[in-house]
């Protein structure tokens, strides 16, 4: 228990209900990282800052400048969403903390976890915790410059220089870990494609390829596989095969995430999964989608484990193809016609498209 509410009083308003009365601390939240930079309302009367900034982003130079012409010290409400993953707002508070290094003192940081700090509701927060900590006013990022955060990233996206005028070198630094120039950001390629379209095989001749290069790490996530260690619960339903394709794209989006390469081959037969797979991974990098093609009458013609045969006597229910739905992806990034190329030269080609768009260094 954090701290225990003497209710005082009770009111109605837009049909919700609201108790207000004195709050006695009982303990502080457990903090496993930047400790120090919790503070109580207590500890920051104590350093006697005058203005309070709620600040979500780096503080870039244009802000700097701002905050460190006030003439008195600023208080900067570091707010952190309390559902974020620490390794994705550290960066920003290591960011913060070289703006109060360069500050002399005259910037000090508190972190605060605060949902939705730009809304009506977050700011009022933040305004509770500066007036706690006896500041007499607040700033919010619309009331500096701050439209270099938006510049600067595409800066690193693009891989291109950052100018000490927009920022400290250091900052640059720890922002192109978090916004890498294309080559260095995380891959997902995923296939799809009927059963016996040679999805596998292409898959795996592109992981041959990738790994001879170097300098990155590649999984494999094949559908056969998948199914055998990490759904091997799961029968062919529509709901369990979404569920395999779901937990597929988890795995590929947490590679993505830490800068690897995933390479997923599925049949992934409906459009509006492969979307919500594709939206998963592009909150940490590139998704690509390859479309092996091949007609269903050809995966019939292979049927090397003899799944066609079975389905069309009724033995695999809701087989893809013959009993259920095949949707061919609308936008696909790459199509392989397998009629036209072999395993290798299939593998090279999508090598060499992801080379063209940057993703793979030439």
């Amino acid at each position: 228990m954090l701290a225990a509410l003497r209710v005082e009083e009770i009111w109605e308003l837009s049909g919700a209900v609201y108790c207000g009365g004195a709050v006695t601390a009982v303990q502080p939240p457990p903090s496993y990282s930047f400790a120090h930079l919790r503070h109580t309302a207590a500890a920051l009367r104590a350093l006697s800052p005058v203005t309070a900034f709620l600040s979500t982003e780096p503080i870039h130079r244009p802000a700097f400048n701002l905050l460190t012409s006030l003439g008195h010290r600023v208080l900067i409400i570091g707010a952190l969403p309390p559902d974020a993953d620490p390794g994705d707002t550290h960066p920003t508070v290591r960011c913060w903390l070289h703006a109060v290094e360069e500050s002399a003192g005259r910037l000090l940081l508190s972190l605060w976890p605060l949902a939705a700090p730009h809304s009506a509701h977050g700011q009022f927060l933040a305004g509770c915790i500066a007036r706690n900590a006896g500041c007499q006013s607040l700033l919010t990022e619309k009331d500096a410059p701050y439209g270099s955060q938006q510049e600067l990233v595409r800066l690193l996206r693009e891989g291109r220089v950052v100018p000490e005028s927009l920022t400290f070198p250091e900052v640059a630094e720890e922002l192109a870990s978090v916004y890498p120039a294309p080559s260095g950001q995380g891959l997902t390629i995923f296939f799809t494609g009927l059963s016996g379209s040679g999805k596998s095989t292409i898959a795996n001749a592109l992981r041959g390829a990738l790994l001879e290069r170097g300098g990155r790490r590649v999984t494999l996530l094949d559908g056969d596989l998948v199914r055998h260690h990490l759904s091997s619960e799961l029968g062919f339903s529509r709901e369990h095969r979404e569920l395999n394709v779901t937990r597929i794209g988890f795995v590929a989006a947490e590679i993505t995430r830490h800068r690897g390469i995933a390479i997923c081959a599925p049949i992934a037969p409906y459009e509006a999964l492969r979307n919500r797979v594709r939206a998963m991974v592009e909150l940490y990098g590139h998704f690509v989608l390859v479309y092996v093609a091949t007609s269903l009458e050809e995966c019939e013609r292979r049927d090397v484990k003899g799944l066609y045969a079975k389905a069309r006597k009724g033995l695999i229910p809701s087989f893809t193809g013959v009993s259920d739905v095949y949707e061919p992806p609308a936008s696909a990034e790459i199509t392989i016609d397998t009629a036209a190329l072999n395993p290798g030269q299939a593998a090279e080609s999508i090598v060499t498209w992801l080379e063209r768009h940057s993703y793979l260094v030439a």
